[in-house]
């Protein structure tokens, strides 16, 4: 048995030695807490989406972003952010739940969706979702392994 699980260990070292992070951030640096950016995030496909040069919508980041990575939203009201399809195992984390809001009330069609999940092993945490149909709770899910808190 050990000798089974040092390869293991091995190889999920690599994995998590070649993730990558990256940032999001909107128009205002109040109460930021992943970046320090003086510059708003931008969606540029120049834009590298790290702490110093951050992605301007979650949706980009993720579309940028490959099985295992992290991404980080910093604090602000994103309100741009409809119809995500998270593919693939990823760890999105917010600045807060006091701090990070997803507001679809801005968008100004009540019926828009957040995000549909057809990946395993995805982790979204301290968030604030509000105002999409069915006032945040329309969150689509296919496999099982997903985690929000």
């Amino acid at each position: 048995m050990e000798k089974l699980l040092h390869p293991i260990l091995f190889l999920f070292g690599i994995q998590c030695l070649f993730a990558t992070d990256f940032y999001v951030d909107d128009n205002s640096n109040v109460n930021d807490v992943f970046t320090a950016a003086s510059v708003p995030g931008s969606d540029a496909v120049a834009v590298p989406g790290t702490a110093s040069n951050p992605f301007a919508t979650l949706k980009f980041a993720i579309s940028r972003a490959n099985a295992g990575d992290r991404i980080f939203v910093d604090a602000g009201i994103y309100t741009t952010e409809v119809g995500i399809v998270i593919n693939k195992a990823l760890i999105i984390t917010g600045a807060g739940t006091n701090l990070t809001f997803i507001d679809n009330n801005y968008a100004g069609t009540a019926t828009n969706w957040f995000v549909h999940i057809t990946a395993s092993n995805v982790i979204m945490r301290n968030f604030t979702i509000t105002e999409y149909e069915n006032n945040g709770t329309q969150l689509l899910f296919f496999p099982l392994l997903h985690k929000f808190q």
